[in-house]
């Protein structure tokens, strides 16, 4: 935490995190995904006074890396281009709030068992597991749709402790 806090603090706060994934089976996200998702980033950068981090998946294209980068590096944002070790978790635990596309219920899961909000970035395309798991989290209120705004809000992380637990207890005959 205390390396990637160095390296993010000229930056500013508050710091917004991008975590941004890609195409896979169920989404899609070319070039034209990439500049809007940009161009939301840099509004969002002029409107509401924050700082942007990125760190893109493998599953990033490069062409789309290149669209993030070009609009947001000359904004004054940290975008990561793949070489050195990845900011990701250094984001997670540094980060003010995060913006994370969603095709990735790993990214989602990670940032929402923070204590910052999580805005989710729509991608072209859908799964019924992603759009359920996503539902469940905005119902609790953990995450929002990201609208092109810092949102902040009180959050609570996800904590799926007491739930084991009882699932533990259960399974072992224990009551509960």
């Amino acid at each position: 935490r205390t390396r990637w806090s160095e390296a993010f603090a000229p930056l500013g706060r508050p710091l917004v995190a991008v975590l941004v994934g890609g195409a896979n089976g169920r989404f899609r996200f070319d070039t034209p995904d990439a500049a809007a998702l940009a161009g939301q980033l840099a509004q969002m950068m002029d409107r509401d006074g924050v700082s942007l981090a990125l760190t893109a998946s493998r599953r990033t294209g490069a062409a789309q890396r290149a669209v993030l980068n070009d609009a947001l590096a000359p904004r004054g944002a940290f975008v990561w281009d793949g070489m050195g070790d990845n900011p990701y978790l250094g984001l997670l635990a540094s980060a003010d709030a995060f913006v994370v596309t969603a095709d990735s219920v790993s990214m989602v899961s990670e940032a929402a068992a923070t204590d910052r909000p999580v805005m989710v970035a729509p991608m072209r395309g859908t799964s019924r597991r992603i759009g359920l798991f996503l539902d469940r989290l905005i119902d609790a209120g953990r995450v929002r749709p990201f609208s092109g705004r810092m949102q902040d809000w009180a959050v609570e992380p996800l904590d799926d402790g007491p739930w084991i637990a009882a699932e533990m207890k259960r399974k072992l005959g224990m009551r509960v």
